[in-house]
């Protein structure tokens, strides 16, 4: 499936963020500038962390795919490690502890973009650790689909997937 947005008023926007909201939830988190632009799927060599924000009755609503860029890039900067930490954590495909909490608090957050919707984030999974069946079918066969590039000022830019269930 090619990246899907339908942009603002269209049914298809209805499930996603806005790609603004989430561009300025990140500039106001970390204080800096935030560069986007739309991107693409991200390719299935990827490896990629998996967060799940459920809905009221605890189904999943939405899944975000995040390359290890972008996860090791929020994690750092959200409490100013310096962004070659960042770049080791990315070459070594591995986040510390302190970079993967403070990259679950930057999903926790990212969550509000919902705007639309009432959706709390529910977990996150790591590349290689086993993804639920119903997480893998929202992958598979999303509704509709945002894919961004995003860099922060100072680290390293990294992928971004919303995908609606």
């Amino acid at each position: 499936m090619s990246a899907v947005y339908g942009g603002v008023g269209s049914p298809l926007a209805t499930k996603l963020p806005d790609p603004q909201a989430i561009v300025h939830t990140l500039q106001d988190l970390f204080g800096k500038g935030i560069e986007w632009k739309k991107g693409a799927p991200p390719p299935a060599s990827t490896k990629l962390f998996v967060a799940t924000y459920v809905d009221d009755k605890g189904d999943v609503a939405a899944v975000c795919l995040c390359d290890i860029a972008l996860a090791a890039t929020s994690g750092a900067a959200l409490v100013l490690i310096p962004a070659g930490a960042a770049a080791d954590a990315t070459r070594r495909g591995v986040l510390d502890p302190e970079m993967l909490d403070n990259f679950r608090e930057v999903l926790n957050i990212l969550a509000s973009t919902f705007s639309h919707m009432h959706v709390r984030f529910g977990a996150i999974t790591a590349p290689g650790e086993v993804v639920a069946a119903t997480v893998k079918s929202i992958i598979s066969k999303p509704s509709a689909r945002l894919d961004i590039e995003v860099g922060i000022t100072g680290y390293a830019r990294g992928r971004l997937s919303v995908l609606a269930r």
